[in-house]
């Protein structure tokens, strides 16, 4: 009883600092990324169609500084996810009990606060990377209809502020805690990105409702995935189905145009990075990634069926 009052006090003592630490950060983003981007995304409204070369350059810029966002919340969500250094607490005269008792209670307090930067880590990382790539895909595209004069231009920059306003919607979900996304929604969306970067995409829904906590977990495993075949591939196609059977659901999604990985390196390891590795924690294990000869990369992600109870 003891050792589980004090984890639940430490627990508890880091979640109002956890929460101020979480929304301060939301805000910081939405000032620094959300509004810079949603204002760029406004502005090229602003540019005519016999402008070319001013829309040119403002969607230029607006690429650019999506991926360099991008980057930036790569390389943030590393920092958040490291541990913060230990630090000296008690006095040697201290008596020995007191001396116990405060470094258990600090044990557990610092063990509480490392699982809270890393799902914060993890958080932003799927929050964001997917929504930036998005809005890169879709400039990229705009860019190309803009130099072959296609007639779909007008419509594909109608997406620019739907993509942008869709980064500061998430961010204020993740002021409020875990990440509240839905599986139908981002098949979808995956859907819409993987065509606008040129790739034919085939997506296949479960056909039936899954419980809450597996839909948010594949859908950050979506997420993440649609990123890495944007960012890690040449792909001409990609398929990404779901299925749900009475015991367990499984995602998978499956592309060309991939490099083959090093001959030392196994199919299931972890070579591809820390996305792949939040999603490995994320799903607990259940979750495996790697290279298909000729050409094809392939991630499989399966979770128990939870059923949901009728009320």
């Amino acid at each position: 009883m003891a050792a589980r009052s004090a984890a639940l006090l430490a627990g508890w003592a880091t979640a109002p600092a956890a929460r101020r630490e979480r929304r301060r950060l939301a805000a910081e983003l939405r000032t620094a990324i959300g509004h810079n981007i949603c204002a760029m995304c406004r502005e090229l409204r602003t540019v005519g169609f016999w402008q070319p070369e001013e829309l040119a350059a403002r969607l230029t810029r607006l690429t650019v500084i999506a991926r360099h966002a991008a980057l930036t919340v790569r390389t943030a969500s590393r920092v958040i996810g490291e541990p913060a250094p230990a630090r000296a607490t008690t006095s040697s005269k201290s008596p020995a009990a007191v001396v116990v008792g405060i470094r258990t209670l600090v044990d557990l307090r610092r063990r509480a606060q490392a699982r809270e930067r890393a799902r914060v880590a993890r958080d932003l990382h799927d929050l964001l990377s997917f929504d930036l790539a998005a809005i890169v895909v879709q400039g990229e595209l705009c860019l190309r209809l803009l130099h072959a004069g296609s007639g779909r231009l007008p419509a594909e920059l109608e997406r620019l502020p739907e993509l942008a306003g869709r980064v500061l919607s998430e961010l204020r979900t993740f002021t409020d805690g875990p990440l509240d996304l839905h599986l139908n929604e981002e098949l979808d969306v995956s859907a819409v990105v993987l065509d606008a970067a040129g790739i034919r995409a085939t997506v296949i829904g479960p056909g039936t409702a899954l419980d809450r906590e597996t839909d948010r977990v594949l859908s950050a495993v979506l997420r993440e995935a649609v990123v890495n075949v944007l960012r890690h591939s040449a792909a001409g196609w990609c398929r990404v189905t779901v299925t749900a059977t009475d015991d367990r659901v499984t995602l998978r999604v499956l592309n060309d145009g991939a490099p083959p990985l090093p001959t030392d390196v196994p199919v299931t390891g972890s070579a591809t990075g820390s996305g792949l590795a939040n999603l490995r924690t994320r799903t607990r294990g259940r979750l495996t990634a790697g290279h298909l000869p000729p050409d094809r990369f392939q991630l499989t992600a399966e979770l128990p069926r939870r059923h949901r109870r009728m009320r």
